[in-house]
């Protein structure tokens, strides 16, 4: 589905629902989409998707409350988002695999 929206979609605007569920690798996913020149619009209650946005529309009550424009101020925190969530990811694929998660150094 992403695919189709960043190949054959000549649509400039791109909504997607929760991507962070869709079992794919996200900040991919924004990081193609973003080459294409597509404006999208995530809904999400992610962390990393929400930082890697340009902006962000806080929704509350069914209608929007604020507006958020980091401007570069929230680079360390998505750093650290990232770090986390490939250390997530890396033990979703062990678990995938069969794999024990351990402590290191642990058999």
């Amino acid at each position: 589905m992403v695919a189709d929206a960043i190949t054959i979609s000549d649509t400039p605007l791109i909504l997607l629902d929760e991507v962070e569920n869709a079992g794919i690798f996200k900040d991919r996913v924004i990081e193609t989409l973003k080459e294409y020149n597509k404006a999208l619009i995530f809904v999400t209650h992610d962390p990393m998707v929400s930082l890697m946005s340009d902006r962000r529309i806080v929704m509350k009550n069914g209608g929007v409350s604020d507006v958020l424009e980091p401007n570069g101020r929230e680079e360390e925190a998505l750093l650290r988002v990232i770090e986390l969530d490939r250390a997530l990811c890396r033990m979703r694929e062990q678990i995938r695999a069969g794999e024990m998660i351990c402590s290191q150094g642990s058999p």
